[in-house]
């Protein structure tokens, strides 16, 4: 019993100085946190909620456990060298269907309650290097959505072997949860569910107002539905890919986890991972960008035309997000290697919002590309022209998740 005590001791104290470290310097006590644990699910970002002090935690919950029995996660810790096994992982998931790289961009959406606007969740692949993958999770938090972002490291030793679920992010967790996965099955789990039907799976949420225990706890035995598929848009482009498909269910608890994976070893990506049971929690990535090779530029030299969904704004604003760099400098380079070619931006939205809203905010958001453009990459301002069509012009019906998203996009013609 001492022993477990001092486990907790030890990780309430290791999350609090992680905290230190991931908030600027700022005091455990103070410090602001995004809980953000689904970009859809029942517990919505915020940026309003206070990280108490160890001596000031809220008693333990009869039903949390502590992290530190958990032996396979190690919060904190250096991620451990893969070896050259490693190094085939690496190359391996570069080269995937949705390939593992920087600037690979996952797409969600999150709402409040069932009158919210869709609220667009992005995370992106930021490093790679031999031992880990570094992303950062930016999400819109607060009472004016602005996107708050933070970063959690992947090990490769856990993309090709963990069974460890962690969807969180937080200001004050360690960036790295050694042992667990974010956003893909590993290579060994995958393996084990197709080739054996079944595979050990555990997903864990961390306490938010206790961060040495786990609010949730779920453990137990994915067994797969066999194929299927799943529409998702990559970059340009709606593309129905292949997907395993399986379940879990707990007969005593009545717990139950449904998932659709990307069927491709090299990088198993979870594209919908959803827990009825856990206040209707769920994350689907409905899209994924990623910098090409020349992919903009041939689309322009061919077909004069494209639709480009790597472009990020902020909730309904003219606002560039961050993630939205290396698509830019994909046009910028297509524009440099070609300096006689000039370029209409033209911006387009779903139909939320009203058809004069809506027309003014694409017209917006074309300005905004054409200024990046300009100030950033240095692009003849005399190349580049823009207009807006608000809703009149969709790709998909706006009925669904997907249809919106489809429908918001900046396209580039060369008049």
């Amino acid at each position: 019993m001492h022993e477990r005590l001092a486990n907790a001791c030890r990780m309430v104290l290791l999350a609090a100085i992680a905290g230190v470290a991931a908030c600027g310097n700022s005091s455990p006590s103070t410090a602001k946190t995004a809980a953000i644990t689904t970009p859809g699910g029942a517990r919505s970002p915020t940026a309003d909620t206070r990280v108490p002090s160890p001596q000031k935690l809220r008693a333990v919950r009869e039903d949390d456990k502590p992290l530190s029995d958990i032996h396979d996660l190690v919060p904190g810790a250096e991620c451990p060298d893969p070896g050259s096994s490693g190094s085939a992982a690496i190359t391996a998931a570069g080269s995937a269907l949705v390939p593992l790289k920087v600037g690979l961009t996952l797409s969600s959406i999150w709402k409040a309650n069932a009158e919210d606007y869709e609220h667009e969740c992005l995370l992106q692949i930021s490093k790679i290097d031999g031992r880990q993958i570094t992303t950062t999770y930016s999400c819109p938090t607060g009472k004016n959505y602005v996107p708050l972002t933070m970063v959690r490291r992947i090990c490769w030793t856990d993309v090709m072997d963990s069974y460890l679920y962690i969807t969180e992010v937080a200001k004050t967790y360690p960036e790295t949860l050694v042992g667990s996965l974010k956003f893909n099955l590993s290579v060994a789990s995958f393996s084990a569910l197709k080739t054996q039907g079944k595979v050990r799976h555990r997903y864990i949420q961390i306490d938010d107002q206790n961060l040495a225990f786990s609010e949730t706890d779920l453990e137990g035995i994915l067994e797969s539905d066999g194929p299927a598929t799943f529409k998702l848009i990559i970059n340009d482009k709606v593309v129905e890919v292949p997907t395993i498909e399986a379940n879990y269910l707990n007969y005593q608890t009545g717990d139950t986890i449904r998932v659709k994976v990307l069927d491709d070893a090299r990088f198993p990506l979870m594209l919908d991972y959803y827990i009825p049971s856990f206040h209707r929690f769920f994350i689907t990535y409905n899209k994924v960008s990623f910098p090409t090779n020349s992919q903009v530029e041939q689309h322009l030299a061919v077909d004069k035309h494209t639709d480009v969904y790597g472009i990020y704004f902020n909730f309904a604003s003219d606002e560039l997000r961050s993630e939205s760099e290396p698509v830019l400098h994909e046009i910028a380079d297509a524009l440099k290697a070609h300096p006689d070619w000039t370029l209409m931006i033209n911006g387009h939205t779903d139909n939320i919002g009203g058809d004069a809203l809506n027309l003014d905010l694409s017209r917006r958001r074309a300005t905004a590309v054409r200024k990046a453009l300009v100030d950033r990459y240095e692009i003849e301002d005399s190349k580049l022209m823009t207009d807006g069509f608000g809703a009149s012009q969709p790709k998909e019906s706006n009925d669904s998740d997907r249809g919106r998203a489809l429908n918001r996009r900046v396209e580039l013609v060369r008049p």
